[in-house]
């Protein structure tokens, strides 16, 4: 998946990189990628943020979860050898 995707983005973008640059000139045509870039970077950090790096309350939910489970004694005591 990840060739896959890298090979399309190094046709395409050429492509398109090259006919913005012939319909634009090449100060338009820099200011629209960095414009693109600035959006791309923005989506990034959105989804980072709701999935992820801001979601503090749910791993200390799960953290907690975990600690009072029983279920974690219980395979200790199965994991420990006979005596």
């Amino acid at each position: 998946m990840w060739a896959t995707s890298f090979g399309l983005g190094t046709c395409v973008g050429a492509t398109v990189g090259g006919v913005l640059v012939e319909s634009l000139g090449f100060r338009a045509a820099a200011a629209a990628f960095f414009a693109l870039y600035v959006v791309v970077i923005a989506a990034d950090a959105a989804f980072a943020c709701l999935n992820g790096c801001c979601s503090h309350d749910e791993r200390r939910r799960g953290r907690r979860r975990r600690a009072d489970d029983s279920s974690d004694e219980e395979e200790g005591r199965l994991l420990k050898p006979a005596d």
